[in-house]
This record gives structure tokens, C-alpha cells and sequence, in this order.
């Protein structure tokens, strides 16, 4: 019982990633196309800081609003939970969680567009392009409250629900990137479609999620939330920074053309993580399903870990070769000026 219920949730998981992410790879390879690898590193730094404020800004919000709706922590967390820090009122804590996000997320949009000038100067050393940072801002914003909005609609078990909540934020940001991109907008273009995709998905989102909060903003549960996530901002910002900080570190020692080749590479890489994540987080729900509480009862924790882990380490297996295998391919649909990054895709496959 346990396995069908595995494979249905890796399934779901798993297609989404698939679909959400070539979706994402198609918007990659058609910034390679039309704005080559400069601007492509250009690119990837915009990412890069509206990442690292939504990240910071989640800390705030995200783990404490899923503690205390569900129990539980977010999708990095472990087994063991505590329910006394589940929430009275599961709907009006999620309804608080969601009016927190929205607020950080203005106020963190706003801060970006204030400061716009010198964060273009010190990430991209060209103040020129502060209309670029002020977009990443609004990003940033959005991306916060889809980031909460979507992963409560997975730990609410409503499977299809995430595919279209997931799929839409990669599947708006791409025609919103088709378009600007051919009226040549640039680099802004790319970064302004990305936060019309984002925002509208998180719209989606909560929409898809109506009927399942109340409403409010209650600070006396604003400040429960802070106080229940803050023991996991080590460990969220501890991988944050291990996936996204290689773009920020390698702008700083080579030029922007060499950086938008590794940007290709690494996210051509990153397709080998689509099953073994699909699986990974599948197993969100289930731990607290009644079947997976029989296995481990019945085996023992060791035993049925193992087997699990057992699973994952061939999944990762025959994700890595894959993709070594079918990388160069992927490099030949980009432009000539991106031939270098084929050599690399084996080593970012494997990270």
C-alpha cells in the first residue's frame, strides 16, 4: 500500500518537476537565443538577488506558517514533529501566514526599488540597469507569497491542485518571456516576464487555496510564526546558499560572458535533480499517512529508511547518467556561442 501511494505522489511530483522545469529550460534556451551569454550572466544575477531576498524574507514567514498549520515543517524538514505547536486554528493561522508574506513581500519589493541604483552597480557594474533590480524586486515580492501559497497545497494533499499551481508560474513567465524578448526589450524584458509569471502563479495559487483560510492578519499569530520557524533558518538558508550561491561567487572572479556559459551548464545539470527531488519531497505527505506509520511499525525505522534510501540512491544513479548522456545534445538546440558550456554539464550534472 505504501509503495502504489509512493509511485502515485512521485508521479505527480515527478511530472511536475519534469514539466514545470523544461518549461523553465525552454525559457532559458530562449534567452540564450536571443540575448547571448552576457546578458544571459546578466540574467542569472537578477535571479540570484531576488533569490536571496525572497529567502531572507521567508524565513520570517514560511516555516512558522507551515509548523503551524500542519505540525510540520517545510519540505526540507524531518520525521519527528511536535503537535503541541500546531495552530487552534489551522485556517486563521494559514489566512495570517498569507497576509504576512504579502506584506513582506511589499515591503522587501520596496526596499529593492530604493536602493536600485547601488544594488545594480555593486551585482551587475552597471547603474544603467537599476530598471532591471527594480523588477527583481517585484519578483521577489511575488515569489514570496507563491512560495507559501504552493507548498500548502501539496501538504494539504491536493496533488493536482500543486501540478497546476506549480506548472503555472514556469508556463505564464515563458509567453510573458517569448514576448518581450522578440519586441527586444533586453535583459529587462527577461526579468519583468519572470515576475508577470510569478505573479500571476501565486494569484493562482491562492485562489486554489480559498475555502482553506481565513482572511486576517493577527499579529499575536504573526508573531507565533516567527517564533516557531526561526529554529529552522540555519537549515533552510544553509541549503539556499549551497544551491544559488555559485552564481554570486563566480560573478566576482570572471566576466559576465564566462558566467552566462556556466548559467546554461548548471541549469542543464540541475535536470538530473527532477526525479530524485520528485521523490524526495513525495514523501512529505506520506509520513504522516497511516500507512507509513504501519511499515515502520512493522519493520522498524531502520529497515524501512533504508529501503527507501536504498530507492533514492539508484534514482540519483540513473539521473546523473542521463544526463551526461544527453547533455551535449541539449547544447547543440543553443546558439554557437554557447558550445563551451557542453564540457561542463558533466560536472554540474553530478553536483
Amino acid at each position: 500500500m505504501l509503495g502504489v501511494r509512493l509511485l502515485r505522489y512521485s508521479g505527480v511530483q515527478g511530472a511536475t518537476l519534469v514539466v514545470g522545469n523544461l518549461i523553465q529550460l525552454v525559457a532559458i534556451m530562449v534567452v540564450a537565443g536571443f540575448l547571448g551569454p552576457e546578458q544571459m550572466g546578466q540574467y542569472a544575477l537578477l535571479l540570484f538577488l531576488a533569490g536571496l531576498v525572497t529567502q531572507a524574507l521567508s524565513l520570517l514567514v514560511k516555516p512558522g506558517t507551515i509548523r503551524r498549520t500542519f505540525g510540520g515543517g517545510d519540505d526540507e524538514d524531518d520525521d519527528d514533529e511536535e503537535d503541541e505547536v500546531v495552530s487552534a486554528s489551522p485556517p486563521h493561522t494559514l489566512g495570517t501566514g498569507l497576509a504576512w508574506a504579502a506584506l513582506l513581500g511589499v515591503v522587501g519589493t520596496g526596499l529593492m526599488i530604493a536602493f536600485r541604483e547601488p544594488l545594480a552597480d555593486w551585482l551587475l557594474g552597471d547603474p544603467a540597469l537599476d530598471d532591471a533590480v527594480v523588477w527583481a524586486g517585484v519578483l521577489a515580492g511575488a515569489w514570496l507569497v507563491f512560495k507559501v501559497a504552493d507548498i500548502t497545497l501539496w501538504l494539504e494533499r491536493r496533488p493536482w491542485a500543486f501540478v497546476v499551481s506549480d506548472t503555472s508560474r514556469s508556463a505564464l513567465g515563458l509567453i510573458a518571456m517569448i514576448a518581450f524578448l522578440a519586441a527586444g526589450a533586453g535583459v529587462e524584458g527577461a526579468i519583468l516576464a519572470t515576475a508577470i509569471g510569478t505573479a500571476l502563479a501565486a494569484v493562482v495559487a491562492v485562489v486554489l487555496l480559498r475555502g482553506s483560510f481565513e482572511p486576517s492578519l493577527d499579529p499575536q499569530e504573526v508573531r507565533q510564526i516567527i517564533v516557531r520557524g526561526a529554529y529552522r533558518a540555519p537549515i533552510v538558508s544553509s541549503f539556499w546558499i549551497v544551491q544559488n550561491a555559485d552564481i554570486f561567487l563566480l560573478s566576482r572572479y570572471v566576466s559576465e560572458t564566462e558566467l552566462g556559459l556556466y548559467t546554461l551548464a548548471s541549469r542543464l545539470g540541475f535536470v538530473v535533480s527532477f526525479l530524485p527531488q520528485g521523490f524526495r519531497v513525495a514523501l512529505r505527505p506520506l509520513r504522516k499517512s497511516a500507512a507509513f506509520q504501519a511499515v515502520r511499525e512493522q519493520y522498524g525505522k531502520a529497515t524501512a529508511q533504508g529501503q527507501l534510501l536504498g530507492y533514492f540512491v539508484l534514482l540519483c544513479i540513473f539521473a546523473v547518467l542521463a544526463m551526461v548522456l544527453g547533455g551535449e545534445v541539449l547544447v547543440d538546440v543553443a546558439p554557437d556561442s554557447y558550445a563551451a558550456a557542453a564540457g561542463l554539464i558533466p560536472f554540474t550534472a553530478a553536483a
